[in-house]
């Protein structure tokens, strides 16, 4: 009676500890004690009654599996494949020790396999003190599990399915390897092979899930890491994206989409800067501000807009660049070009701009004047726009 006493102690342990366990890996409240207590007697109950029917121990362990995934899964209500992995441990690790202890208890007092199987009737059956050994060496495995960091890295293989369904493979393969050892208590021969290659089985299986689980959690970290790689690379191209719409919106006109007075000037003293060759126009709109005060500035935007087509047109893509520089005014860089080369440009974008005057479209005059000075005219920015501008107010007078 005290044996069987305490081997239930043993396996209490064993289940107290699962459920323990269990719990933290699906991140749940841990059972109250009533409910770890009920569920050790479900499963002490059918452990017993599959003695004393002396039902081979692959059916006891199958059992246990099958009580445990049934138990865990209402219990903390972690999904089928979690709380299908949570059962497979506990009977993975329970069967191992078990089969451990059994092998060397027999190997120490030198007795047969079959004396520690489930046909307790046996005189000298000695089942009870290696299934002790094994739920107690059980349950201390599952609270060295208990660490947070353990915790935390199972749970992590627990939020990934991909990864959750390859471990559950390799630990069933494993609990059907071992399950096939316990063919062994079958023989009543006292041969140190078989014993020998019980503790092999056992010690193969604890080395092959810990390895196993190691792998998975490197891999499961991997893919973690390799999400979080993408997801700051994410917010890097969107923070670019939002520095290069905030650096549009700081040098671009909001009208005409052209770069505005400050960028002209970054504009001009780079290529002063590099000795670069250029041209300087100074553009203004003839009766601008007449539009805008007759016929509105919706009127006037439209004028801005069609300057800033035609002038585009005579530009080359990519040598010269058009910039509003304020109000009715522009400024175009001709890369290269003389003076005159620049002006029979904006003469033809004039030519067109008048041809546009006095149509649905727009429904008044339209038209440019601009000053033209070449770089080296000049000895820096504001000395050359100066002098274009007052050139540009020659031409208008």
């Amino acid at each position: 009676m005290l044996r069987l006493l305490l081997a239930a102690a043993a396996a209490y342990c064993y289940c107290d500890r699962y459920f323990t366990y269990a719990a933290k890996a699906l991140a749940r409240p841990t059972a109250p004690v009533r409910y770890t207590l009920g569920l050790f007697l479900v499963n002490y109950t059918v452990f017993f009654l599959c003695s004393v029917m002396q039902f081979h121990l692959i059916v006891n362990w199958t059992l246990l599996f099958a009580l445990l995934f049934a138990e865990t899964l209402p219990l903390f209500r972690g999904g089928l494949l979690p709380s299908g992995l949570l059962a497979l441990q506990g009977a993975l690790i329970g069967l191992t020790f078990n089969m451990l202890s059994r092998c060397i208890v027999t190997l120490v007092l030198d007795v047969p396999l079959n004396a520690v199987n489930n046909n307790t009737s046996q005189a000298d059956n000695i089942k009870l003190y290696p299934v002790m050994a094994g739920f107690l060496l059980a349950a201390l495995v599952f609270q060295l599990y208990l660490k947070p960091g353990r915790i935390r890295a199972l749970r992590l293989v627990m939020r990934s399915r991909e990864h959750l369904r390859v471990f559950l493979w390799m630990a069933a393969i494993l609990y059907g390897y071992l399950s096939l050892g316990l063919l062994l208590y079958s023989t009543g021969e006292n041969l140190l092979v078989l014993k020998l290659w019980g503790i092999k089985s056992a010690v193969f299986t604890a080395v092959g899930y810990q390895y196993g689980l190691w792998y998975t959690i490197r891999m499961c970290r991997l893919s973690l890491y390799r999400k979080q790689n993408e997801k700051m690379r994410a917010e890097v191209r969107l923070q670019r994206r939002e520095t290069e719409s905030l650096r549009s919106l700081a040098f671009r006109d909001a009208l005409t989409g052209l770069f505005n007075r400050q960028c002209a000037q970054q504009r001009i003293e780079g290529m002063y800067d590099r000795r670069e060759p250029f041209c300087l126009c100074f553009i203004d709109l003839n009766g601008l501000k007449h539009v805008n005060d007759r016929i509105g500035h919706s009127a006037g935007d439209a004028y801005l807009l069609a300057a800033a087509q035609e002038i585009g047109r005579v530009l080359r893509p990519g040598a010269d660049h058009l910039f509003r520089y304020g109000g009715d005014e522009f400024i175009a860089l001709f890369s290269g070009y003389t003076e005159e080369e620049a002006g029979r440009k904006l003469r033809e974008a004039d030519r067109m701009l008048r041809a546009c005057s006095n149509t649905s479209a727009y429904p008044f005059s339209l038209s440019l004047c601009f000053g033209a000075v070449r770089s080296d005219a000049a000895a820096g920015p504001d000395e050359l726009i100066q002098a274009a501008d007052r050139k540009m107010y020659q031409q208008k007078a």
